[in-house]
């Protein structure tokens, strides 16, 4: 019996897509972003020490990963949290100034786009309202989302350990 029907091809297609994507994920540790903090898609790494103002992969610790599982910004995932690891920016490292209030977060002076906190999620629930004027500490790392102004990120929890990050990171096949 011989099938070839256009959906016999196109799921043949898609199907070869999916194992393509899944082989450089298994090969080169990449990852899909399935937030919108940054577009969603295909994300694969650079292979080089993170630096202020790189994309990262980030394993958030258990007290973020559970709120944000628990609000379902997060998905369950691979990281010792139990969570996905986060897509951010790397915003600020140990020796810069952060301040974090309600106009926006602020970095050595400037304040960062799409930062300022907001009151409430898109379902309506209080988000936490974080105060903060410090310089970050050896291991410490700001991690902020220049895309998306309702993005989970630092604005609402703060300065994170450095341990966290797994590599930087680059878009290779993104969607809206």
């Amino acid at each position: 019996m011989r099938i070839s029907t256009p959906g016999f091809v196109a799921i043949t297609a898609a199907l070869s897509v999916v194992l393509v994507i899944t082989a450089a994920l298994g090969g080169e540790g990449g990852l899909i972003n399935t937030t919108r903090s940054y577009p969603r898609g295909l994300y694969l790494p650079l292979g080089r020490a993170a630096h202020v103002g790189d994309l990262v992969a980030y394993c958030p610790g258990s007290s973020v990963a559970n709120f944000g599982m628990a609000r379902g910004y997060l998905d369950p995932g691979r990281c010792p949290s139990g969570s996905v690891p986060l897509i951010k920016r790397l915003a600020a490292a140990a020796g810069d100034q952060v301040a974090i209030g309600p106009a926006g977060v602020m970095v050595d002076g400037k304040v960062l786009k799409n930062s300022r906190p907001l009151a409430r999620d898109g379902l309506g629930r209080p988000l936490p309202q974080l105060r903060l004027s410090a310089t970050l500490a050896d291991g410490q790392v700001l991690l902020m989302s220049d895309y998306e102004a309702a993005s989970f990120d630092s604005r609402y929890f703060g300065p994170l350990d450095r341990a966290g990050v797994l590599k930087t990171m680059r878009p290779v096949l993104t969607w809206p």
